[in-house]
């Protein structure tokens, strides 16, 4: 955005509303107005961004975006999950990794896909991902913990406002969904199919590299050793 970047932070407010942060003047007023019109009790939460540090810096934005792409995700246990989309569908999978647990392996596998089944909906919500969704768990002996982990799934999955529909563990260890998308997934959106390799690599769309150059312009603004940039870049990008 060239007017304003805009962030959405939680507990900056004071309560579990979250405050919207906007960097430049313009953005701030423009964001300011239209929650005046959207929801006038809320447009108290929009703050101007102040501090010379650039906005996504401040608040690690970049590293989250950047994060997006890539297909391990690593959970606080120390187990991840694989996320693997294709053409016919997304495949998501869930490994103990370096947590071994303290009693038994049954507790640890248990442990490690309840905290990944939260983990996968919030990537699935982040990266917008759609159509048929096979998430493969970690094989569970008992009938009584792969229903409670199915259980935090649905509950997560309600969650989420894309309609979505999802099915029973199988014996396999496999889940089933199938989950709408509106709209083109960030991925989708940020990057390109990359050109030369001509296979499924994709590369940072120009737009994308674009605005990180202006964001790294901004960053080097005003230090005293840097009087002049050269900066070489594609010439789409120079464009």
């Amino acid at each position: 955005m060239t007017n304003g970047l805009v962030l959405s932070i939680d507990g900056m407010g004071g309560d579990s509303a979250p405050d919207i942060v906007v960097e430049g003047e313009y953005g701030y007023r423009a964001a300011r107005d239209f929650m005046k019109l959207l929801m006038p009790s809320h447009a108290r939460r929009v703050k101007q961004y102040a501090d010379p540090v650039p906005l996504f810096q401040r608040y690690g934005a970049e590293d989250q975006l950047t994060a997006m792409y890539d297909p391990v995700v690593q959970l606080r246990s120390g187990g991840y999950i694989v996320i693997n989309p294709t053409e016919a569908l997304v495949a998501i999978d869930v490994n103990t990794g370096r947590f071994v647990g303290q009693h038994n392996l049954e507790d640890t596998v248990l442990r490690t896909n309840l905290e990944a089944v939260q983990e996968v909906v919030r990537q699935i919500r982040l990266r917008d991902l759609g159509g048929i969704i096979v998430l493969d768990l970690i094989d569970m002996v008992e009938k009584e913990n792969r229903e409670r982990v199915f259980a935090a799934l649905e509950a997560e999955l309600k969650k989420d406002r894309a309609k979505n529909k999802v099915l029973n563990i199988s014996d396999f260890g496999l889940v089933e969904i199938t989950r709408k998308r509106s709209h083109a997934n960030l991925e989708r959106l940020l990057t390109q199919a990359c050109p030369y390799c001509e296979g499924s690599g994709r590369i940072d769309s120009v737009t994308t590299v674009c605005l990180n150059l202006r964001r790294e312009l901004l960053r080097r603004r005003g230090r005293p050793q840097t009087r002049e940039l050269l900066v070489r870049v594609h010439p789409e990008v120079a464009r």
